[in-house]
């Protein structure tokens, strides 16, 4: 799920309760509609709904894959 306030990606396990920020190669500005691939794949974009629109960047979109 999003971790807003940091910019960047909360990774929560259900099985143990517990959960951790992800340590990723890039900052994340408003982490929004995660989905899930059939390969396991994890797809989300970059609204940035929270900046200002002079300093908005370009919309994307990435993909993870995460070691299970």
């Amino acid at each position: 799920m999003a971790n807003l306030p940091d910019e960047g990606i909360w990774s929560f396990d259900l099985a143990t309760g517990k959960g951790q920020t992800l340590s990723l190669p890039m900052d994340i500005r408003w982490a929004d509609s995660f989905a899930k691939a059939p390969d396991g794949s994890i797809y989300f974009t970059t609204s940035q709904i929270n900046y200002p629109l002079e300093q908005r960047r370009k919309y994307e979109i990435y993909r993870m894959t995460l070691d299970e």
